[in-house]
């Protein structure tokens, strides 16, 4: 099961100019890491899809090269293992801006332009093995891919035929016994589409109508069996969707406007809601959904969207921003069940630090930093450093002290208990802090407590 909305990569990874450097897995700031097998110099990143494969793998497209300096490859599917990134075997090459793993049958698709032993295709699968070609799709592109996890694919997007055949409209169903238009041919582009646990179809676009002659609309469209149906309407299109645990669907796009409220993000609860409710957004925009990447949601039901070179995590009515900024737009958001978080888009740093398009931030955290310091005089030179307990996940295994004179010198000293009784090198006044350590790393400096020795 998937849900995407493709944003289209500027084309294959290009060889920039300078010397091959070796790009090890490296620590950016606010503990997003930068990933390894990908080369930092000669990546354009351009990150257009992060999906699930099995186990704790992810499939993600993009620009990349690897970091092999004797022998770079140039790729645009890789296999995230949770540290690296490694191209897909196989004899594939070109662009891809869509893909869809189908838990069912263990198959990867794929949708762009590609090559299979000289012959083009813009949907090819891999089954594990190989890759092949299903269909060649005239008049347009790929710009989402999605699966009911029973062998149907849908493919949605900009074509109007599809291996030669007419008749379709922008979208097309797979299976067994062969290609559709799954009854439905949209009037304009399909770029979202996202299958709830009951196996329904929801897509989103710049489509006014599934079918010729039925009534205008501005919204969604529903596909339950066969049978196709709407959902309320907003003042623009709704590009890009999402669904959550207990049915909840999330939609952002060009509208600005829903229900006669101001909106640039919306929701609904498909089971027993047809019209969209405004969400609030995390920061105040003048900007239309559009700037939202797509949505992802935690294991304890949050939903995570980028916006704004920001990424935001929605708790009932709360958002929290991620710390980080990302310079250049997010795209991609992908969740793990660590709690960790996948980002891709077309950003080339986070807090200044250069990334390739893709950056990975654990779901578990150093730990926070002491709330509460106090240094103290114990006798002559000797000082107690005390401070408060810290709780993380992981717990906490080591703390530091570090006591520092002004223009003068610094007195450090490791600890596993919540005190350090330290003696400084000379007569002054030295501001004390504390930092706690877990299997993460360490955490953040304490506020400073100033002593003053004789």
């Amino acid at each position: 099961m998937r849900q995407i909305t493709s944003v289209v990569s500027g084309g294959l990874a290009v060889l920039l100019a300078g010397a091959l450097v070796q790009a090890a897995p490296a620590q950016a700031s606010s503990a997003w890491t930068i990933p390894g097998g990908v080369s930092l110099e000669l990546s354009v990143g351009a990150v257009a899809d992060i999906v699930d494969g099995p186990g704790n793998t992810k499939y993600v497209t993009g620009n990349f090269t690897t970091d092999d300096r004797s022998n770079p490859r140039q790729f645009s599917i890789g296999v995230w293992s949770g540290k690296q990134l490694k191209p897909m075997p196989g004899n594939l090459t070109g662009t891809a801006f869509a893909l869809t793993y189908d838990t069912s049958t263990a198959t990867l698709y794929a949708g762009g332009y590609f090559t299979i032993d000289g012959t083009s295709y813009e949907v090819v699968k891999w089954d594990g093995t190989a890759w092949s070609g299903l269909a060649r799709l005239d008049f347009g592109l790929v710009n989402a891919l999605a699966d009911d996890d029973n062998g149907t694919l849908y493919v949605g997007g900009t074509f109007r035929s599809v291996n030669g055949a007419t008749g379709y409209g922008h979208f097309a169903a797979y299976t067994s016994l062969g290609w559709s238009n799954g009854g439905a041919i949209f009037d304009d582009a399909v770029t979202s589409m996202v299958t709830d646990s009951r196996g329904r179809l929801y897509a989103g676009g710049f489509f006014t109508r599934w079918r010729p002659g039925d009534p205008t609309f501005g919204s969604v469209a529903v596909r339950d069996g066969g049978t196709w149906s709407v959902r309320s309407a907003t003042n623009g299109a709704v590009t890009n969707l999402a669904i959550g645990p207990g049915g909840t669907l999330y939609g952002s796009g060009t509208f600005t406007e829903a229900a006669g409220e101001a909106a640039v993000l919306v929701s609904m609860r498909v089971n027993t809601e047809y019209e969209w409710r405004p969400v609030p957004a995390p920061v105040a925009t003048q900007q239309s959904g559009m700037a939202f990447s797509t949505m992802a949601f935690t294991t304890s039901g949050n939903l995570v969207a980028g916006l704004d070179g920001r990424v935001y995590s929605l708790s009932g009515s709360t958002w929290t921003q991620i710390p980080g900024t990302f310079g250049g737009p997010i795209r991609i958001v992908s969740t793990d069940a660590g709690g960790g978080l996948l980002v891709g888009g077309s950003f080339v740093s986070i807090d200044g630090t250069p990334t390739p398009g893709l950056a990975y931030r654990s779901g578990k955290q150093a730990p926070p930093a002491p709330s509460v310091v106090d240094a103290r005089v114990l006798s002559g030179r000797i000082i107690t450093v005390t401070w408060s307990a810290v709780t993380s996940d992981p717990p906490v295994r080591t703390y530091r002290v570090e006591c520092k004179a002004k223009a003068g010198p610094t007195a450090r000293k490791q600890t596993t208990v919540r005190f350090a009784e330290i003696t400084l090198p000379r007569a002054g006044t030295y501001a004390c802090r504390v930092s706690a350590r877990n299997s993460t790393g360490w955490g953040a400096w304490s506020a400073a407590s100033t002593v003053r020795v004789r």
